[in-house]
């Protein structure tokens, strides 16, 4: 038993570390003071820790009556309650159904586990020696949770001082349970979990009520305690829509019909009971935050003047807030009071953080490479129509896969050194993540999801170990041959995996090529764009110079797909889901940073003028400058590229 108790300290310490790790690395770190939940949410594995850490005040089973068991009791209780206070923000972020489940849980345990259980072990003995009582809170607001918690964490170091005065005994040694010298660990634990647990409820209630003193004169007396309708939206709602039963007894559905209508209305009304007393505990609060903080605005000001000191200095940030009037883009329910200013102004430090960030670790590599790409030729030129075509469907042409198997190409020439080879693998992997962004951000029914799934396959084995579907690209694999051998040998081991492929198929769902293997896909691309530079007329090219040109198109290519990031970065702002929202709010200020200089490249490019939908598609831009090209009926735009030439 004692090492149950040992498992329940364990469980109780993670319960107090992601309680922790939320206010103080989530919140206070960035400055986000109401102190979002992360680590500790309302979820399946916070509530199954719970469970874990709630098994004393349950347990019936084992004789507990020492002093140091009666105080752990209460402390998992008061655990319990702090828990619940620090779950309040997380259902912000999530949908109708996931709160109806996590709440039906968190009432089953509560209700069915906790309350029964202690209900029955108070027929027996009083949880506390000397017979206080407790109570225990469930579903509150900010405000009002805050208070709870604060109380709850009052009561148990109440509890503490006054069990060991009463019964005049000190810590250690006073459990006369089953579970020995564990109960003092998971004393001390669950204790600092009610300690650190408080912090995030009673800071949420601190800034609640001060925002609202900073509007408290613009209302009624009478208008603060108006229910608005989103509180009881969904009950009255609930209680106005028919059974979802099919009963065609008439006086049955209407007898069903009648009790569930007085069910909802006693549900409404402690709803409406709630909801005032939290509003009456939000107004005192607002109140006297409001006393305080004129009192100590009125000592500062005086200092000011008594030391000769300005009072009119503001924040960079409080200044950008105040000129551009970013609070019109604050969400706010129905009687919410606007944040203030200097609330705004920390959301605006927080993005310039991040996107300082970002800048900080700007893609040096990749950003040379850009500035190789004097226009978008390199995406017609890389895979010419006139090879014919293995199967009689071909998948669809791919930014990352296009630029993976390019790279692998490049990498094969025999005769460039290794460091031009590791600089270009650098330049590529740093542009994939831009490119990976770009296609997951357009491609949201994931309709290409396996052509990126053979290009990340392609690239590992490319970027690490320097191979092409476990041949070498450098140094041993082609031996001591010219460029033009070494490109032949990629070109017919890929054709002959293809082609075994298709006379090996027997099903015929395995035509399309959606259904493809991720090795069959990347050798397609593979044989096109060797039998593409294989194709060009032969002026005795170097390796240096085809490696070159080769970098010149992948630098197209990457420039083209990266001209997509202003939308990407525009459309992770404007995401609908509130649960992801903020992380992609934080997401785009980073590859803003990332992604200035990269942008400022673009600019110099003339774009082909598609329209922004079919501008993220390497297809449509294969199709806009193919279909330009009709007209002259040459292989090259505007003179800037030279085909491509190899040494066989």
């Amino acid at each position: 038993m004692a090492w149950i108790g040992l498992y329940i300290a364990a469980a109780s310490a993670v319960c107090v570390i992601s309680m922790a790790l939320d206010a103080f690395n989530s919140g206070f770190r960035t400055k986000r003071l109401w102190l979002p939940c992360k680590y500790f949410s309302l979820n399946a594995f916070s509530l199954t820790l719970l469970t874990v850490a709630l098994k004393l005040p349950v347990d019936l089973t084992t004789y507990m009556s020492g002093v140091d068991d009666k105080i752990t009791k209460f402390s998992g209780l008061a655990l319990l309650t702090t828990a619940i206070g620090n779950f309040m923000t997380a259902m912000a972020s999530m949908d109708p159904n996931e709160i109806l489940l996590n709440l039906s849980a968190l009432g089953i345990l509560i209700v069915c586990t906790v309350s029964v259980n202690v209900w029955a072990d108070r027929g027996s003995e009083q949880i506390l020696g000397d017979g206080s009582n407790w109570k225990l809170p469930v579903c509150d607001v900010c405000g009002t949770s805050g208070l709870m918690c604060l109380l709850m964490a009052l009561t148990l170091v109440e509890t503490h001082i006054q069990t060991h005065i009463v019964y005049n005994v000190g810590y250690g040694g006073t459990s006369t349970s089953s579970y020995k010298w564990s109960i003092q660990y998971i004393m001390i634990i669950q204790a600092a979990g009610v300690a650190l647990g408080s912090i995030a409820p009673v800071s949420r209630w601190f800034m609640a009520a001060r925002f609202k003193s900073s509007k408290i004169g613009d209302k009624r007396f009478k208008d603060e305690f108006k229910i608005e309708a989103y509180w009881t939206h969904k009950l009255v709602e609930w209680r106005e829509s028919p059974l979802p039963l099919q009963i065609h007894h008439f006086r049955c559905r209407k007898v069903l019909h009648g009790a569930k209508r007085l069910l909802l209305n006693v549900a409404i009304r402690i709803q409406i009971l709630v909801v005032l007393v939290s509003k009456l505990v939000l107004l005192i609060s607002a109140k006297v935050d409001a006393k305080i903080f004129f009192f100590f605005h009125h000592i500062k000001k005086l200092r000011a003047c008594a030391f000769g000191r300005s009072n009119d200095t503001t924040r960079a940030g409080s200044r950008v807030v105040m000129e551009q009037d970013l609070s019109q883009y604050v969400l706010l329910l129905e009687g919410e009071p606007e944040l203030p200013q200097n609330t705004l102004a920390n959301i605006c430090s927080e993005l310039d953080k991040l996107i300082h960030k970002g800048k900080k670790q700007q893609p040096k590599k990749l950003i040379e490479l850009i500035e190789k790409s004097v226009s978008f030729n390199g995406v017609r030129e890389f895979d010419s129509n006139e090879v014919p075509s293995l199967h009689s469907q071909e998948p669809p042409h791919s930014w990352s896969l296009a630029v993976v198997t390019l790279t692998s190409v490049a990498v094969a020439l025999p005769n460039i050194s290794n460091h031009k080879a590791n600089w270009l693998l650098t330049a590529v992997s740093e542009g994939l993540s831009f490119v990976k962004n770009i296609e997951t951000t357009f491609d949201t029914k994931k309709e290409f999801l396996y052509i990126r799934n053979a290009a990340d396959v392609t690239w590992l084995e490319v970027e690490l170990y320097q191979t092409w579907q476990d041949n070498a690209l450098r140094e041993t694999s082609f031996g001591d041959r010219t460029c033009g051998e070494t490109l032949q040998e990629l070109s017919l081991k890929a054709e002959k995996a293809v082609v075994d492929f298709k006379n090996s198929l027997t099903d015929s769902r395995m035509e399309n090529p959606q259904n493809w293997p991720v090795k069959i896909i990347a050798a397609n691309a593979m044989y096109r764009i060797t039998r593409t530079i294989l194709l060009a007329p032969s002026n005795h090219q170097t390796d240096e110079q085809l490696l070159e040109k080769l970098s010149v198109i992948i630098s197209d290519i990457l420039a083209a797909c990266l001209t997509n990031l202003s939308r990407v970065i525009t459309m992770k702002c404007h995401n609908d889901s509130s649960k992801e929202r903020e992380e992609n709010v934080s997401q785009a200020a980073i590859l803003l940073g990332e992604s200035e200089h990269i942008l400022e490249i673009l600019e110099h490019h003339q774009s082909p003028g598609l329209d922004p939908d079919k501008a993220a598609y390497m297809e449509e831009w294969r199709a806009s400058i193919l279909a330009s090209n009709d007209e002259t009926g040459i292989q090259q735009i505007n003179g800037e590229h030279v085909s491509i030439e190899v040494e066989s």
